[in-house]
């Protein structure tokens, strides 16, 4: 099993170090969601053109597999300055959340991409349900692990191994300035 936490300091590490989580707390929490719907909007551009539906380019595919890597990131990065145990609560949730497929309804890729922008538009107002460790936090940690346990559902069900991908991408973003 792909173990999140770890993954999670990595990126939290990483965006300490770049500086994103210098400002005031609330701003910047608010600017990782923000950037996280910037991911999920670039995926929906990508899969609005019509030169996808016709052919798999690699160019695409490639973008694809990146933003997913994003999102994830993203997400473990702000699991990270909340103090969120991903591990845990994926266990917690296994019943409630993995065996319910998030994109039971959405049928083509553009619809299961908006699932994820309204999984973050849930996290960001969601005022009920576990909280992190960190008393501090007014989101819910449940309701964030939803976005990455609908992203690596997403890039399973792109046939995209998001485990090697993504460790790749952490430790290219480890050795940049």
């Amino acid at each position: 099993m792909l173990k999140l936490n770890e993954f999670r300091d990595r990126a939290h590490k990483n965006g300490v170090k770049l500086g994103h989580w210098d400002a005031l707390y609330n701003d910047n929490v608010e600017a990782s969601f923000v950037l996280m719907f910037l991911e999920v909007d670039a995926m929906y551009i990508l899969f609005s053109k019509e030169s996808l539906v016709t052919s798999a380019s690699n160019n695409i595919q490639d973008n694809f597999k990146h933003r997913l890597a994003e999102l994830i990131i993203r997400t473990l990065d702000l699991c990270g300055e909340l103090n969120i145990d991903v591990d845990k609560i994926m266990k917690k949730c296994t019943i409630e959340i993995l065996t319910t497929d998030p994109f039971a309804n959405a049928r083509t890729m553009m619809q299961k991409i908006l699932v994820l922008h309204d999984l973050i538009t849930f996290a960001v107002t969601d005022d009920t349900g576990s909280r992190s460790d960190n008393d501090n936090s007014m989101y819910d940690s449940e309701s964030i692990v939803r976005i990455l346990i609908a992203t690596l559902e997403l890039a399973r069900y792109s046939n995209i191994d998001m485990k090697k991908y993504l460790k790749n991408v952490i430790e290219y973003k480890e050795k940049e300035e």
